[in-house]
Formats: structure tokens, C-alpha cells, sequence
């Protein structure tokens, strides 16, 4: 889940980006590159392959050198209140994330989060089900008792395939898209170091703005 929440986080325009990225965590670009891509792509069941997760930490490492970059720097940007940094980042000529990849990141993220709640769903009503079934069942004694856990086994062993093939491609999709607008921000942040600085002021400040930037 920690992973998604990174990858929803990225997956939006910078305005949005500023809010939520600044609540999850304000350090959260710079801290990225730590990620062990080997032992992540590793684990069960993991959520980014090897290439999808060192594309987004090469994005994420250029980030950094980029909110480092002392030509981003200016006198008393430690004092700047969020409405002026706010204001600033409207004035610079960045486009930030393309429209095109943020409204396939929020397509894909809407399209997980539909067949998750349709997963979430499904997984209540077996789980009533077979609650259902053990108590119809324990009046038959241990025969009765091992049928209805046979049949709750199968249940749930299909419905384990069944998320799994219909979650896949849409996080896979989520991550890619996620990964796009990576590289596109990060690209903005190379090629305009105050637009860069600002990003990491307003992620420390907790900024919150509305409207495009």
C-alpha cells in the first residue's frame, strides 16, 4: 500500500501534487532513491518490476539534484508564505506534468480504485457467505463442518486469482502512468531549478493550493 500511495501521489498535476505529496510525506521525492529496486521487485506479490521501479527512482534522483540546486536558491525564500510561493510557481513558464499524462494518471487511477472497491465488495459478501455456511454447517458435526471448509477454500482460492487478474493490469497501468509523470516533472524541475526549489518549499511548508500551476 505504501507503494500506491507514492505512485497516486505522482500521478496528478503539480497543484495537486503540492497538496498531496506535502501530506504524505514532505520529503517524499528526496527520499525515494533509497528504494532498493532489486529487493522490491523481490518481494510476493510485488507492485513495481525492476524496471519500473528504478525508471521512477532515476526520475526521482533528478528531482533532488534539481530542488538542490543552489541557482534555485533565493534571499528569504525560508520566510516565503505559501500564498507566495503559490504565486511564484503560477508565474514561471513550466508546464510541470503534460495534460495528456495527467489525465491518463487520473484514468487509471480512477480505474483501479473502481475494480478495487468491486474486489473489496465481492470479498464482504463471500466472507457473509461462508460465515453463513459454517454456522448451517456446525449442527452436522465435523463432516459437515470439513465440506463447508472445503467449499470456503475453493471460494476463496478463486477469488484470490480472480483479484489478482483484475487488479494487475490496472496497477500496472497506474504505475506506468505514474512513472510518465515522473519523468515529466522531473524533466521540468532539470530545466527550471526555481520551479524545482519551490516544489520542495512548498512540500515543507504544507502548502494547499487550487487551480493549475
Amino acid at each position: 500500500m505504501k507503494h500506491r500511495r507514492v505512485l497516486a501521489c505522482l500521478a496528478v498535476p503539480v497543484s495537486v501534487l503540492i497538496v498531496l505529496c506535502s501530506t504524505a510525506n514532505a520529503q517524499m521525492p528526496m527520499a525515494m532513491p533509497n528504494m532498493d529496486c532489486q529487493a522490491t521487485a523481490a518481494q510476493p506479490d510485488a507492485s513495481l518490476t525492476f524496471v519500473q521501479c528504478q525508471a521512477m527512482m532515476d526520475s526521482a534522483a533528478g528531482m533532488q539534484r534539481a530542488m538542490s540546486a543552489p541557482e534555485g536558491k533565493r534571499l528569504g525564500d525560508e520566510q516565503m508564505s505559501c500564498g507566495q510561493i503559490i504565486a511564484e510557481m503560477k508565474m514561471l513558464p513550466v508546464t510541470g506534468v503534460s495534460r495528456e499524462r495527467t489525465a491518463e494518471g487520473e484514468a487509471a487511477a480512477a480505474d483501479f480504485q473502481v475494480k478495487y472497491q468491486t474486489i473489496q465488495s465481492e470479498t464482504a459478501a463471500m466472507t457473509a457467505t461462508q460465515t453463513a455456511r459454517n454456522a448451517a454447517a456446525a449442527p452436522g458435526g465435523t463432516a459437515a463442518a470439513g465440506a463447508a471448509m472445503k467449499v470456503n477454500m475453493a471460494e476463496q482460492r478463486a477469488m484470490s486469482d480472480r483479484a489478482r487478474t483484475m487488479l494487475q493490469p490496472a496497477e500496472n497501468r497506474m504505475i506506468d502512468a505514474s512513472a510518465a509523470s515522473m519523468a515529466d516533472l522531473a524533466a521540468t524541475m532539470r530545466t527550471n531549478p526555481r520551479f524545482a526549489r519551490l516544489i520542495l518549499l512548498a512540500g515543507e511548508k504544507n502548502c494547499r493550493t487550487r487551480g493549475p500551476v
